[in-house]
């Protein structure tokens, strides 16, 4: 949903959470892309029991948000340099 972001881990932040961060969002219409490119096997989403990229696989939470929000994104920090200084 609009600025509620939830991990692999099932944490959840709020935009705020990004605001000192350098991240790149994925822009999703269409659950196979989106499985095919982030998905793995402990993901929220996703049918249980197909491999991840499986074209039978979906999954209605993300039709759902589809529907009702818009492309679902995807956002992913960059990893910086900072974090092991040399």
């Amino acid at each position: 949903m609009p600025d509620h972001w939830v991990d692999d881990f099932d944490m959840s932040e709020t935009d705020k959470y990004f605001e000192d961060k350098d991240y790149k969002d994925y822009y999703f219409d269409n659950f196979y892309d989106m499985d095919i490119m982030f998905g793995h096997e402990q993901s929220l989403f996703g049918t249980r029991g197909l491999p991840v990229g499986h074209p039978n696989r979906s999954s209605r939470s993300f039709d759902f948000y589809n529907n009702k929000y818009g492309p679902a994104v995807v956002r992913v920090i960059k990893e910086s340099n900072d974090e092991n200084p040399e």
